[in-house]
């Protein structure tokens, strides 16, 4: 069985491979963030503090549709 040795322990370092894989595949999807860090901060901070109140001035800006079957038609 891959990641075992012949006594049939985990071996740490395919193991620690893997959970950093996951962690980056994470990361890239915004399912985790970092603390302090720009590029993987929370993505709830990325949105401006008025976007509810300016839903419509927003997505405007963005050149995108308020109706989502209409997003999704694009």
């Amino acid at each position: 069985m891959a990641g075992l040795d012949g006594d049939g322990v985990i071996e740490r370092v395919s193991y620690e491979l893997c959970v950093l894989v996951a962690v980056k595949n994470a990361l890239r999807r915004r399912e985790i963030y970092v603390g302090g860090a720009a590029r993987w901060r929370n993505p709830e901070e990325d949105l401006p503090a008025d976007f509810e109140d300016n839903r419509v001035v927003h997505y405007e800006n963005l050149r995108q549709p308020l109706d989502v079957a209409e997003f999704i038609a694009i």
